[in-house]
């Protein structure tokens, strides 16, 4: 992490507790399409995303999905296990991924030290808890199609480029983020493309129609 930190969570610190955490930290970047994993908690690191979009995966012990996260720039892998022994977490890269890495024990004896970061830290978890009980919400009333498109959206949000409205995603993602099987999202893909909601613009890569680049709905979420 520079002293110009590109941190949207840094930015909540003030500028002497800003440095002091980029003196502790070390910049990481991830290529996309991949599976990477990171120890958090105990003696483990926080992993805070500068920039691009990835998805957490959680598992049961014997194997089954248990749940997904979207997460983007600004957002803390290891936050909310400060207080919980030493585990791995898995995540998957949607686009490529630049952050920082923060010890585990030095960022734990920061929050400590300032009662003050313990706000910018509630706030933090309470709208990301918000969102996860929003996209519960929706994978859980929503049909097929409404599910695919809600995750279109979320993910076309987090990791668009620029204002293009253009973002990438596989049907497997897809399928792994609603918790649905790769036909069911096929055809839901099917029916959004035949009604011009999304179309093709590159292998891999679909456009957003503006009428449903919701951009509001979800920055209300931050």
């Amino acid at each position: 992490m520079k002293k110009t930190c590109e941190n949207a969570f840094c930015s909540f610190l003030p500028e002497d507790e800003r440095q002091l955490m980029c003196s502790q930290a070390k910049t990481v970047c991830y290529s996309a399409k991949q599976t990477c994993h990171l120890k958090i908690g105990g003696e483990g690191q926080l992993l805070i995303i500068s920039s691009g979009c990835l998805f957490i995966v959680r598992t049961r012990l014997d194997g089954r999905q248990l749940g997904t996260e979207v997460l983007s720039k600004g957002e803390v892998i290891g936050l909310t296990n400060l207080l919980r022994n030493t585990r791995d977490l898995t995540f998957y890269t949607n686009t490529d991924i630049k952050g920082c890495l923060i010890p585990h024990d030095f960022f734990y004896e920061f929050c400590l030290n300032r009662p003050e970061i313990a706000r910018i830290i509630i706030l933090h978890i309470s709208l990301r808890h918000a969102r996860l009980i929003n996209k519960m919400e929706h994978l859980t009333l929503d049909n097929s199609r409404e599910k695919i498109l809600y995750l279109i959206q979320k993910i076309n949000y987090e990791s668009s480029i620029s204002d293009s409205r253009i973002f990438a995603f596989t049907h497997e993602e897809l399928a792994l983020l609603a918790g649905a099987n790769r036909v069911t999202v096929s055809r839901a893909v099917k029916q959004l493309k035949q009604q011009g909601i999304i179309t093709s613009v590159a292998k891999g890569k679909f456009r957003l129609t503006e009428s449903y680049y919701n951009t509001d709905y979800f920055a209300r979420q931050r």
